[in-house]
């Protein structure tokens, strides 16, 4: 998802490696070596700071920079520059269990999301007024397939956000909507775990900034960690569902510690109607992580 708002310059600058520019080209770095930087061909686009350097080509997985007035990148925190295949390509140790736990279903790099925003904020444009609708007669919601579930290994991958690390319930949450490509969410069919997703999916978005804390601010540690995960809800009425992180929710909006964003379709079914109405959301929800993760949903495997 995209927020809508101005967002700190940290997190701005860890988001910067998702975004995706083509104005020229450039001559990638010949060395294999780690942190290896491109320079621009002698047509290339010169520069006095990083802003400059926003519109021109550079790989996935990478940001710009602009160093000796000239545009060049790095590759992200987790990647390295790889001269074989022109890529930055993530290290092998990199939360490798989440690519290696269901290689089997592993897609491949997908495009990144559209120029000039910034990948993977659930953002709800207006402060809702909380309702409580009670969901008693209402389709059961889409679930999990435990077909494609395999062991997240939370505890070895050093997942510690949301009580994970004991799989404990989080309390008070205030579960709200969005749609997956909408302006009024500015939402762009891109999630922030770095796949193409859409309303019928089954899935919720927390709070980013304490997935990202968890991995010193890296969007690429956190996702490849978080994205993927199964957790159960139990709604006040008793109504129960199992969803897949499959984004983040930006936590301007986040109004308790344990606030989730729930896609369209599942939350509807959960909240017994359809509506449009932002303050339209369930309050006194409690969810947690099962330990497992749902191998069709890995950090950057879908397109």
């Amino acid at each position: 998802m995209v927020s809508s708002s101005s967002i700190s310059a940290l997190v701005a600058f860890v988001f910067a490696a998702a975004e995706l520019s083509s104005v020229s080209p450039i001559n990638f770095p010949q060395a294999g070596t780690e942190g290896a930087e491109s320079h621009l061909y002698a047509r290339g686009q010169s520069c006095n700071k990083k802003a400059d350097c926003n519109n021109v080509t550079r790989p996935r997985n990478s940001f710009s920079q602009c160093k000796n007035n000239v545009c060049t990148f790095l590759c992200s925190t987790g990647y390295f520059w790889n001269a074989n295949t022109s890529k930055c390509q993530m290290k092998s140790g990199v939360i490798a269990s989440s690519a290696a736990a269901a290689a089997a279903t592993t897609r491949g790099v997908i495009p990144n999301p559209k120029a000039g925003q910034t990948q993977g904020w659930s953002t709800t444009p207006t402060v809702p007024t909380i309702t409580t609708t009670a969901a008693a007669s209402s389709p059961t919601p889409t679930r999990s397939d435990d077909s494609f579930m395999v062991d997240a290994k939370i505890s070895s991958n050093g997942i510690t956000g949301f009580n994970a690390k004991s799989l404990g319930w989080n309390t008070n949450a205030i579960m709200s909507w969005f749609r997956t490509d909408s302006a009024q969410d500015s939402t762009n069919g891109h999630s922030w775990c770095y796949n193409v997703y859409n309303n019928s999916q089954p899935g919720f978005a927390p709070d980013v900034s304490v997935m990202l804390a968890n991995f010193q601010w890296s969007n690429t540690l956190a996702g490849a960690a978080y994205c993927g995960l199964e957790a159960e809800f139990i709604l006040p009425s008793g109504k129960t569902t199992t969803l897949i992180l499959l984004d983040g929710f930006d936590p301007k909006w986040v109004k308790t510690p344990s606030s989730i964003d729930v896609i369209y379709d599942a939350f509807m079914d959960l909240y017994g109607s359809t509506t449009n109405n932002k303050n339209n959301v369930l309050q006194g929800v409690k969810w947690r992580f099962t330990g497992r993760r749902d191998s069709r949903y890995l950090f950057n495997t879908l397109n």
